[in-house]
């Protein structure tokens, strides 16, 4: 005041700006498709999680009342959430998330056939379909799981080797949602002309065993 006296407040005051998730568009989709979503203070989002822990943190455009962004290809159907951290950058953040009322229906790929040259270990399987992207491993008959394969750029092919544990069977693949596709049947060439030198052998010795 005039006197020289401080007046300071008892209580410090601070402002928020609650982010509010009001609805989101198109109501199903696919990897690939832009999704937006609709509020108040969307500016403030820094990531969109969604079902399967499929996380977003890089937007097609981003203003107060709109967010767009392209649905990732792990996505599955389920409750969208946004939040004002980025977690994936910085995990040790806790982001305050949003969720949305309503779920996003996520479709199916589309596993149509399944080709190899011949089928042996180390050999490459290759399935074709649409949106093979979506597919998280692939299951070998005897229950041989994987993770590892290659899908092209317009998720319409899926290149997988056959592991060494294989057996003759249907090659399933299956998607980050847990649905199960059957690709096809493999039928294991058996091992053929084998011979074994010397015969007989005694034990303790060196036994070569030869063949295709």
């Amino acid at each position: 005041g005039k006197d020289g006296t401080k007046i300071e407040s008892v209580a410090k005051l601070t402002y928020t700006e609650p982010i509010v998730f009001t609805s989101f568009s198109p109501a199903s989709a696919m990897p690939g498709d832009e999704l937006t979503i609709k509020g108040d203070y969307m500016n403030l989002v820094k990531e969109v999680i969604f079902e399967g822990a499929a996380y977003v943190t890089q937007f097609v455009a981003q203003s107060r009342y709109e967010l767009r962004l392209i649905v990732p290809s792990n996505a599955i159907s389920g409750r969208l959430v946004i939040g004002d951290s980025d977690e994936v950058l910085d995990p040790d953040t806790v982001a305050n998330k949003v969720y949305s009322d309503e779920e996003l229906t996520i479709g199916d790929p589309t596993v149509s056939k399944l080709a190899v040259a011949l089928a042996k270990p180390g050999e490459n399987v290759v399935i074709s379909g649409a949106y093979m992207d979506m597919i998280s491993k692939i299951v070998f008959p005897g229950g041989v799981e994987v993770t590892d394969f290659i899908v092209s750029e317009d998720g319409k092919t899926l290149t997988v080797a056959i592991p060494s544990t294989a057996k003759s069977g249907d090659v399933v693949a299956v998607d980050y949602a847990g649905k199960e596709f059957v690709a096809g049947a493999i039928e294991m060439v058996q091992p053929g002309g084998l011979k074994a030198d010397p015969m007989p052998v005694k034990a303790g010795n060196e036994l070569t065993i030869s063949g295709e």
